[in-house]
C-alpha cells in the first residue's frame, strides 16, 4: 500500500523489531494517513521509516490531529505546521510547539503584535527558557519605565523574554532600549516607502530611519501614519518635511508630545536653516522650553540665570538630532552643565566614540563629563553587556582584570571580535564562559600571542584533535603553552589535549608547515628536531 522498495522494507522491519503491530491497526493507520496526505505516499514513507511508533494505533494520531484542529480554529495564524508535519513531531517537540502557540496568543493579546512580529520575537528565544513565566515577564516589563513603548523594547531585545524575572529586574534601563547598530528593523522597507511617498528625499528618509528608535520596528500604519496625520492637521506638508529633516527624531515623539508641540505653535520655519535658529538668547531658551515641554520650575533648573547669556544653541541643536526628546529632557534636568561643554572638543568626540562602539547615543549624558579613559571603559562595559549578556557586575569585574594599560583599552574589543569567530565558532556563550573563567586570555598581545595560538589550535582541529577548553591555552605563558601542547613532546592518535578527542588524519608535511605560523617550530614524529619543536605532528 505504501510501495516500499526492498531497502526501505528491510530498514522498516529492523526499526519495528520487538514492537507489537497488528495487521488491522497497520491497515487502519495507513488508511488514516492516506486520507490526511491526499493520497501522497511520500509523507507516509517518511513517517513509517522515521517514526514507526506512530503506526501502533490511530488513537494517538487522531488525538493530536484533533488538538491541532482546535488550535487552528482558535487562532489560525499561531500553528504553522500541516497535518503530516504535526504527526511527525516527537512528543517533546509537540509539547514545545504547543507552548509557543500559547505564547504567540498571549503576545498578540497583550501587545497586538502582527504575524511578522510574532515570528521574529519567537525565533530569537532560547528554547529551554521560553516561554516559562511569560505572562509574569510581560506584566513586569509593562509596569517598568523603559523610555520607549514595551512593544518596541521587546522587538529591540527579544531575548528579554527568555530572561528570568530576577535578571529583568537587574537589567539597566539603557539596555532595554534599541541599539541602532544591532536592532532588526522588521518594517524598514515599508517605513521608507511611506516617507518617500509623503515627499521626503531618499537621503532624508535614510537619515530619519537610521536615527530613530521606533521607525521600522513596527508597521508604519501603526506608528508613523497617525503622527503624519496629526502634523498635517496643523502644518503644511513642506514644513513637516523641513522640520523632520532638521530633527530626525521628530517621529520618536509620542502622539501626546506631538500634540503639545503643535499646540505651542513651534514655527516650522525655524528649522529651515539651523544657523538662523533663535535671534536672541531668550528666544533660544523659549524654543528649548517648548520643544521639551518644560514647566517653569524645570526651565529654571535647566537654565539658571547665569547661563542665559551663553550660546547653547549649537550644542542643543546637535544633541536634539542625536537623542530623543525624552532622554534629552531627563539628562539635562539632572545635569544642565552638559550644554555648556565644548561641542567640538567634548560632545562630538564622545558621540563618535559611542556610535563607533555600537552604544546608545543617549549614553552621551553618561560619558560627556568623564575623562577619555573612563568614557572608553563605559563603552566597553556596554559592549560586553550587550553582546555577551554580562551583568554590570560581571562586566566591571572583567574590565578590572584585563584593563592594565591604555593599549589594552583600545585593543580589547579587537581581540574579542577576532576570537569570537576564529576560536569560538561565533558561539557567544562559549566566548562568555571562557572570558569569565580565564579573563587573562584578553591581556595577551593580539598579533604576537593570540593569533599564533589560534592558528595552532585551528591546525590541530583540522588534524582531528578536538581542543575543548580554549581559555586556559590562550591565557598561559609561552613556556606553559608549549609544555601543555606537546604532552610528552609528541602528538599521537592516542595522546590528546583533553578528552574526548579523535585521532588525526594525515596531513601533508608541506601543507602543515605552510599553515603553521612562522613564529612556531613544527616537526614530525620522525624528524631529528622533534625534541625542540613547538608542535610535533604524528605520522
Amino acid at each position: 500500500s505504501v510501495q516500499f522498495n526492498e531497502d526501505d522494507l528491510d530498514s522498516f522491519l529492523l526499526k519495528v523489531a520487538g514492537l507489537c503491530i497488528s495487521d488491522a491497526n497497520l491497515k487502519e493507520v495507513v488508511k488514516f494517513l492516506l486520507s490526511l496526505s491526499g493520497g501522497s505516499l511520500k509523507g507516509i514513507n517518511t513517517i513509517a521509516l522515521d517514526k514507526p511508533h506512530l503506526l501502533l494505533s490511530t488513537q494517538a494520531l487522531r488525538e493530536r490531529m484533533g488538538l491541532r484542529e482546535t488550535l487552528s480554529r482558535k487562532v489560525k495564524q499561531c500553528w504553522d505546521f500541516d497535518e503530516m508535519a504535526t504527526l511527525m513531531m516527537s512528543g517533546k517537540e509537540f509539547g514545545y510547539q504547543l507552548s509557543l502557540c500559547d505564547a504567540k496568543m498571549l503576545l498578540r493579546k497583550k501587545l497586538n503584535f502582527t504575524r511578522k512580529e510574532l515570528d521574529f520575537v519567537v525565533s530569537q528565544q532560547v528554547r529551554k527558557d521560553f516561554p516559562i513565566d511569560l505572562a509574569a515577564k510581560l506584566d513586569y516589563l509593562m509596569s517598568r519605565d523603559v523610555g520607549v513603548d514595551i512593544e518596541i523594547a521587546i522587538l529591540t531585545k527579544p531575548k528579554l523574554l527568555s530572561h528570568t524575572i530576577e535578571k529583568l529586574r537587574s537589567t539597566p534601563r539603557a539596555l532595554l532600549r534599541r541599539s541602532k547598530l544591532n536592532a532588526k528593523l522588521i518594517y524598514e522597507e515599508e517605513t521608507k516607502e511611506m516617507l518617500l511617498a509623503f515627499g521626503f528625499s531618499s537621503i532624508d528618509v535614510t537619515n530619519i530611519v537610521s536615527r530613530s528608535r521606533i521607525l521600522g520596528m513596527r508597521h508604519p500604519q501603526m506608528i508613523l501614519k497617525p503622527k503624519l496625520e496629526l502634523l498635517l492637521s496643523t502644518w503644511k506638508k513642506e514644513d513637516i518635511i523641513t522640520h523632520a529633516s532638521a530633527k530626525p527624531l521628530l517621529f520618536d515623539k509620542s502622539l501626546a508630545e506631538l500634540e503639545l508641540l503643535v499646540k505651542k505653535g513651534v514655527p516650522s520655519s525655524k528649522t529651515k536653516n539651523k544657523a538662523s535658529l533663535g535671534a536672541s538668547n531668550t528666544n533660544q531658551m523659549e524654543e528649548i522650553k517648548a520643544e521639551l515641554n518644560l514647566t517653569e520650575a524645570e526651565f529654571e533648573l535647566m537654565f539658571p540665570k547665569r547661563q542665559l547669556g551663553r550660546d547653547v544653541m549649537p550644542t542643543w541643536q546637535y544633541l536634539s538630532t542625536q537623542v530623543d526628546s525624552e532622554d534629552l529632557k531627563e539628562a539635562l534636568l539632572s545635569e544642565p552643565r552638559i550644554l555648556s561643554l565644548s561641542l567640538s572638543k567634548r560632545i562630538k568626540p564622545r558621540m563618535e566614540l559611542l556610535l563607533e562602539r555600537g552604544c546608545d547615543p543617549a549614553d552621551i549624558f553618561s560619558i560627556a563629563l568623564l575623562s577619555q579613559k573612563k568614557a572608553e571603559e563605559f563603552c566597553l562595559q556596554c559592549y560586553f553587556c550587550r553582546e555577551f549578556e554580562l551583568s554590570q557586575k560581571q562586566a566591571d569585574r572583567l574590565l578590572r582584570k584585563v584593563l592594565v594599560d591604555k593599549q589594552s583599552r583600545s585593543c580589547l574589543q579587537q581581540k574579542v571580535e577576532y576570537l569570537l569567530p576564529n576560536a569560538f565558532g561565533d558561539s557567544r556563550k562559549k566566548m562568555k564562559d571562557a572570558m569569565l573563567k580565564n579573563p587573562s586570555m584578553l591581556k595577551q598581545s593580539l598579533d604576537q600571542t593570540i593569533k599564533p595560538r589560534v592558528e595552532v589550535l585551528q591546525l590541530l582541529r583540522s588534524a582531528g584533535f578536538n581542543v575543548i577548553e580554549l581559555g586556559p591555552l590562550l591565557s598561559m605563558r609561552n613556556s606553559e603553552f608549549t609544555s601543555e601542547l606537546l604532552l610528552h613532546k609528541s602528538w599521537s592518535p592516542e595522546q590528546t589535549v583533553d578528552k574526548p578527542l579523535t585521532a588525526p588524519t594525515n596531513i601533508h608535511a608541506a601543507a602543515v608547515k605552510e599553515l603553521m605560523p612562522s613564529s612556531l617550530a613544527i616537526s614530525f614524529s620522525d624528524d631529528d628536531n622533534r625534541d625542540v619543536a613547538t608542535v610535533v605532528q604524528w605520522r
